[in-house]
Order: C-alpha cells, then structure tokens, then sequence
C-alpha cells in the first residue's frame, strides 16, 4: 500500500462531507501496530478547488493556505475498517484527533497534524510550567470523557497517542 503514495503524486481523499481534495506525502512521523504516520499537504485538486477551499476553510483548516495534516497508513485493511467507524463517531468531539478524510484506495486516513509532538517525546522548551501540564492532562481527561459520550474506548492510550498542539501551549503560556 505505502508503495502506492510518493511525495510527487497528489492522492484524492473525501472528508467526512464528502468533499474532495488533494494530499501530499512528506516525511514519516511514526509508526506502530498498525500502521505508519507521515507528515503531508493538502493541495488543490486540478478539477475541485472549491472542495479544497472548503477544507481549508473548515474548523480544522488553514485559512488561505495549505493546510498541514497527518496521514496514517494501515497495515491491513481490517486494521483500516476496523479503525475508521470509530473516528468518524469523534468527528467535531472536544479533545479527541479529527479525522479529515479517507485514501479508500490506499487504506488511509487523513487526520489532523499536531506540532508540538506527544507526551513522551514533546517538542516544547523543558521549562513548561505546571499550569500548562494540569491544562494538558485536563485536555486528555476531557478527551477521554468525549470518547466515553461517543461510545468510543481508547485500548492504546500511553504516552506517544497523547498529542500535543504548539498553539495551545504557546497560547497558555501567555495567560499566566
């Protein structure tokens, strides 16, 4: 499957409105049990750019520009069917990874991009203080209860799915 997506190709993915648009392949950000993370661009599609306009003018787009996103590709594709029900029951839930879209012909998704790495591996200064921890850890227990909401259980939570935005941070280390 990961044969099939190169960083010169732009692949076709629908959100979960069903609108169309375009992903980049970029650099591998990870991978586990079931499957790898890379990095990736959503772009214009040649013959859809109002799907893409659309995208990126959503909630959990980059207004105006090329949108920044993860791609998750699956080992199997009962590790895909499997997963996917699941992610689209969290869509637009507090706390929880947005699913953008699916590569229904490679077994993927596409899913927000979060910069500031994960709690195991954060990509923070050191100095973070104790107020920015307690608002994480509440970000992860507000998460958690969306999911319950949701009908949703998380059977990998540990450190490195714990996600961490740059933007919060930053944000929460301006309001001390």
């Amino acid at each position: 499957m990961l044969s099939n997506f190169d960083s010169q190709t732009v692949h076709r993915a629908k959100s979960l409105e069903n609108h169309s648009f375009g992903v980049i392949l970029g650099d591998q950000l990870g991978s586990g049990g079931q499957g790898h993370v890379y990095s990736g661009t959503l772009v214009d599609l040649p013959t859809n750019n109002q799907s893409h306009q659309y995208l990126r003018d959503s909630p959990h787009g980059n207004k105006g520009g090329n949108k920044n996103v993860a791609v998750k590709f699956f080992n199997s594709k009962n590790l895909f069917d499997d997963e996917v029900p699941y992610l689209e029951k969290l869509h637009d839930r507090e706390n929880c990874l947005q699913l953008l879209g699916i590569l229904d012909d490679l077994d993927g998704i596409v899913m927000e991009y979060y910069s500031g790495g994960d709690f195991s591996k954060p990509k923070v200064p050191k100095e973070i203080v104790l107020k920015q921890i307690v608002h994480s850890v509440n970000g992860v227990i507000m998460g958690l209860h969306s999911m319950k909401v949701a009908g949703v259980v998380n059977t990998d939570l540990h450190s490195g799915n714990i996600l961490l935005s740059e933007n919060n941070l930053s944000e929460n280390n301006n309001s001390n």
